[in-house]
């Protein structure tokens, strides 16, 4: 199934009341988009409600976590700081996607940081 189509029925079922049925189709949504904000909001939400308070609380901090890496890195593309990147940067970058579940295009962040690092000097913020 498409993890958007997995959202779909998850709120269909939570319309009808159906709190279980919906919070297995959101945790499916979210093995296939693990970094999903919303897919993970709405698990903490199901979860709450069937009274599961602490693994809802941790699937909120998740949430909130994927957020605050989200906004870094939209303040990194919008500060025009990618123009010139250094290690600093490109392993900031590297560890946020790593948090987002990019793990390719972090891959390819964390290969930029070595070809710096082979550089002489090494360039730093």
């Amino acid at each position: 199934h498409d993890d958007r189509w997995l959202w779909l029925l998850s709120q269909q079922e939570q319309q009808q009341g159906n709190t279980s049925a919906a919070l297995e189709f959101i945790r499916e949504a979210s093995r296939l988009q693990p970094g999903e904000i919303r897919y993970l909001q709405q698990e903490a939400m199901l979860l709450q409600a069937l009274g599961k308070k602490a693994e809802a609380a941790e699937k909120f901090q998740r949430a909130k976590q994927l957020a605050a890496s989200h906004r870094e890195l939209y303040k990194i593309v919008s500060s025009g700081a990618l123009e010139s990147p250094d290690v600093q940067l490109a392993e900031e970058i590297a560890g946020h996607l790593e948090m987002l579940g990019q793990q390719k295009q972090a891959a390819a962040w964390r290969k930029l940081v070595v070809q710096f690092q082979s550089r002489s000097p090494v360039p730093r913020r």
